[in-house]
């Protein structure tokens, strides 16, 4: 399938993304991430939340470098432009 993230990301690129198993695998583990850090039965210290936040943007930005085959330069310009 074919995705052009330029209103989320103002990069003009689109790629060609195939759902092999290691997308799916890292989509599932950024999913489970954010059902981690939603989970309000766990007690949790807010040092540790703000631990388990920072991982998860840091999956997340992964994925999405991954998925879209964005430079490391582009990555950059997503992080300094977008917010959470």
């Amino acid at each position: 399938m074919k995705i052009n993230a330029k209103n989320y990301f103002r990069i003009n690129k689109t790629a060609n993304v195939t759902p092999t198993n290691n997308i799916i695998r890292l989509a599932t583990k950024v999913q489970i991430s954010m059902l981690e850090s939603q989970d309000t039965e766990k007690e949790i210290t807010e040092l540790d939340a703000m631990k388990n936040g920072l991982e998860l943007q840091d999956d997340m930005a992964d994925f999405v470098q991954r998925v879209m085959g964005y430079t490391d330069q582009q990555m950059e310009t997503i992080n300094d432009t977008i917010s959470i």
